[in-house]
């Protein structure tokens, strides 16, 4: 006879939450559960930059250039994503072509000092992630994996020393391709060696693409939505006391 109480506590024991959220809809949105068990070992830990290290305020800087320029922030907004395709943050362009291209949309003649205010105007340092990254790095190799450009890695470089916790820099302009592209996640891989197997990397990124994109190249990833639940689910793992 079937002991349908003694079945109905093995389901719930081995109910998967992640496993449903797989089974129900295998998008890049929907990232939130890792999968990843208290205890697994990591040896290297990389890190995206941008709204998990450094906070920023995007639609306050295009209102800055509005300001500076006149123009709406709708028509700076515009001229922006049309920008996108020169590859600033892929290495396609530098800062000089970057600001000549924008003046040329905008019909401006913003300056070079005065692009480097008006471009890294709300950047800081998340104080909150400071000792979080003091303790791992004193237990794990930590690498910066960002989509960047020359113009924000110059101002987080010497205006906050963002990059002074990592050992090694893995910036989208100085490779060439961005994330998701595998090819920025297999520089973590290329980086490491021999000495770190791809399931001893784990990757932190603040966008549903990007940490889709390593799962998908098989490195394992966290969402990072704010300090507090970084710290928790980290703790969970096993990887901060």
């Amino acid at each position: 006879m079937v002991d349908k109480n003694k079945n109905a506590q093995q389901a719930a024991a081995s109910f998967d939450p992640c496993d449903q959220v797989r089974r129900r809809r295998k998008t890049a949105a929907d990232v939130t559960c890792d999968g990843i068990e208290p205890g697994t070992k990591f040896k290297v830990l990389a890190f995206d930059i941008g709204q998990v290290l450094v906070p920023f305020n995007w639609p306050a800087v295009e209102s800055g250039f509005a300001k500076r320029t006149g123009r709406t922030k709708a028509e700076v907004s515009v001229a922006m994503q049309k920008l996108q395709g020169f590859g600033y943050e892929s290495g396609g362009i530098d800062t000089a072509g970057f600001l000549s291209e924008l003046n040329r949309l905008l019909t401006s003649d913003i300056s070079r000092d005065e692009f480097t205010i008006l471009w890294n105007e709300s950047f800081l340092e998340c104080e909150r992630m400071i000792p979080v990254l003091e303790q791992l790095v004193s237990t794990h190799r930590l690498v910066a994996l960002s989509n960047t450009n020359p113009e924000h890695f110059e101002w987080l470089d010497k205006g906050l020393n963002i990059y002074r916790h990592f050992e090694h820099l893995i910036l989208s302009h100085n490779v060439g391709f961005m994330k998701p592209d595998k090819r920025i996640y297999q520089q973590v891989i290329k980086y490491t060696g021999r000495s770190v197997k791809k399931k001893e990397i784990l990757f932190i990124d603040d966008k549903p693409d990007f940490v889709y994109g390593a799962r998908k190249y098989g490195i394992r990833a966290i969402l990072f939505t704010t300090p507090e639940t970084f710290v928790e689910r980290i703790r969970q793992i096993g990887l901060l006391l």
